[in-house]
């Protein structure tokens, strides 16, 4: 049927829609209606055709109703979001409003407490890191102008009283510091005399040990000169009077028999219970059996020297000691004093001819680091 324009055929069909045998469906402002007939010879439905018209009431929107489709999905989308929001309880509101806001707070939250633990860490590693102390000094914390190593006699004796030949020298030095957990220890020397140089732990005491001065032990006769001022706290040693004379001899280790204890590497010592062990070791010294051999590489070089040709004898070689523990049950990293003993030695098979060629003069550099 055509589309009714006139008002009086509206009036007679809105009769019709009123009656049962009438199927009416609105659809956007419009309304569609079938009739539908049950006749008597047949028990099928049979429908009449559409008739659809427009609906001429007042109150027809101007809009299209909410369960139409529109072709504009972006209404459609905000027409579901809408009524997907306006069709849940009050309650379910509520938890949707304190979710979102809950989420908003922790993706705020997230940054900002990264931002402020970054800050308290690096303010913590200051606290730390910032006084980061280590010294080389003399022994018993004294100034490092007292370690004197322009003494060194190849052709002395032990002592006046017998011709037995003197083949090595000890020096006393200490390494003190604060807030340190552990510590690498360097020495550096050239090679223009033919000596061998080795560091051992030092033991310290206001008796006589026995023996041989300078053999056996050392005498040290304390000055006071403490230095550095800001670890006046060091108790350098527990029950010494520095008053009177220090006598340092190579510590001894626990097993038996003794061994003294050295910073090379190979040995392992026993404290009490505990096993004690170092790595001491050249780090360039040239190996094979050349003319050159145990003199220093040319590894080095570029870090010692700004020039290319040096004598090999004046290669310095470096030694290296890494990892030595801070001890400190305290876990506070008080100020700490070690100890130690550079023994240098010569050739003691040498003859005259041999001891003259310990003329020369040699540099040696004793350095300490944070590991």
């Amino acid at each position: 049927m055509d589309k009714l324009d006139d008002k009086r055929d509206l009036e007679f069909f809105n009769g019709l829609i009123n009656d049962d045998s009438f199927e009416k469906k609105k659809t956007c402002g419009r309304e569609e209606i079938k009739n539908v007939i049950h006749t008597p010879s047949d028990d099928s439905v049979q429908e009449l055709e559409m008739v659809e018209f427009e609906k001429y009431h007042d109150d027809v929107p101007d809009e299209p109703n909410e369960d139409c489709l529109t072709d504009d999905p972006s209404k459609e989308k905000k027409n579901t979001t809408k009524g997907f929001f306006h069709n849940l309880s009050l309650c379910k509101k509520i938890q949707l409003v304190a979710a979102l806001l809950l989420t908003t707070g922790i993706l705020m939250f997230i940054p900002v407490y990264a931002w402020f633990y970054n800050q308290r860490e690096v303010a913590r590693l200051e606290r730390i890191k910032s006084p980061d102390s280590l010294y080389i000094t003399a022994a018993n914390r004294e100034d490092k102008i007292n370690i004197k190593m322009n003494e060194i006699d190849v052709n002395s004796t032990w002592n006046a009283d017998t011709d037995e030949k003197a083949t090595y020298k000890y020096f006393v030095f200490a390494v003190a510091g604060q807030y340190v957990v552990n510590y690498n220890l360097q020495l550096a020397h050239t090679k223009n005399n033919n000596f061998k140089y080795e560091i051992f732990e030092a033991e310290a005491s206001n008796t006589n040990p026995g023996g041989i001065e300078g053999k056996d032990y050392i005498v040290y006769h304390a000055d006071d000169l403490r230095i550095p001022a800001d670890l006046e706290s060091i108790d350098t040693h527990d029950g010494i009077d520095t008053s009177l004379p220090i006598y340092y001899s190579v510590k001894k280790d626990d097993s038996e028999p003794a061994k003294q204890i050295s910073l090379n590497a190979g040995t392992t010592y026993t404290i009490g219970e505990d096993t004690l062990s170092f790595d001491g070791h050249y780090i360039n010294m040239e190996s094979g059996t050349s003319e050159y051999t145990k003199l220093a590489d040319d590894t080095y070089h570029d870090k010692t020297y700004s020039y290319d040709l040096v004598e090999r004898h004046s290669e310095p070689l470096y030694w290296q000691v890494t990892g030595i523990e801070v001890e400190d049950t305290t876990g506070v990293k008080n100020p700490f004093y070690h100890e130690y003993i550079l023994k240098v030695s010569w050739d003691e098979t040498a003859n005259l001819a041999d001891l003259s060629k310990y003329k020369d003069t040699d540099i040696v550099y004793i350095t300490v680091s944070v590991q």
